[in-house]
Formats: structure tokens, sequence, C-alpha cells
């Protein structure tokens, strides 16, 4: 083979694995939106650090008293209106159209890719 078709294949080598790594990384982006993975690893990052670290195994029964405090002020700060009012989750208009045609695509490929 001469230089330019390597030089050719490399290049193109080099484009098909960029599109593909962006068309996984949307596909990922979309899916943790979706799934709202975003908010449950926050809310568990808040309680970790107002715990001071994940809980230990020893000392159960106070364990579970700091954990159900945390877990009583992450909630009251959730509860908070500043921050309720904040929250992406599509719940009406044009989020939950979005919703509802993405579900349908994904359902559309479990039939084909099942039949």
């Amino acid at each position: 083979m001469n230089l330019p078709a390597i030089l050719n294949i490399a290049i193109g080598s080099v484009f098909i694995f960029l599109i593909l790594s962006l068309l996984v990384a949307e596909i990922q982006e979309l899916i943790a939106t979706l799934l709202q993975w975003r908010a449950v690893h926050l809310k568990r990052s808040i309680e970790i650090l107002l715990m001071g670290g994940e809980p230990a195994k020893t000392d159960q029964t106070h364990q579970d008293d700091v954990i159900k405090k945390v877990e009583g002020i992450v909630n009251k700060l959730y509860d908070n209106p500043l921050i309720r009012n904040i929250n992406q989750e599509a719940k009406k208009g044009i989020e939950s159209q979005f919703r509802k045609l993405t579900r349908g695509f994904a359902d559309l490929g479990l039939v084909v890719s099942q039949s």
C-alpha cells in the first residue's frame, strides 16, 4: 500500500471513532437525564457530605440515628421552596412531550431488536 491510502484509512478511522464516541456520550447523557440519575446521586452525595463520609459498620444503632437525622435535614433542604422550584423533572410542557417521544423510540427499539 502507498502512503496516501494508509493516511486516508487512518484519518477515516479517527473520524469514525470520534463520531461513535460522541454518539455514545449523547446516548448516555439522554439516559441519565430521563432516569434522573443526577438528582439521585446528588441527594446521596449531600447525605454523605453531612454525615462526614460513608457510615461505618460499627455501632449500628448510633449510625441509624445519624442517618435518620441527616435524611431529615436533606429532605428539609429539598422541601425548601427555592430548591423545589429549580427541579428540572419533566412534569409538563415540552419536557414531558420529549420524554414521551424518547420512551416511544426506546420501545420501538426494543420491539425491533426482539423481532
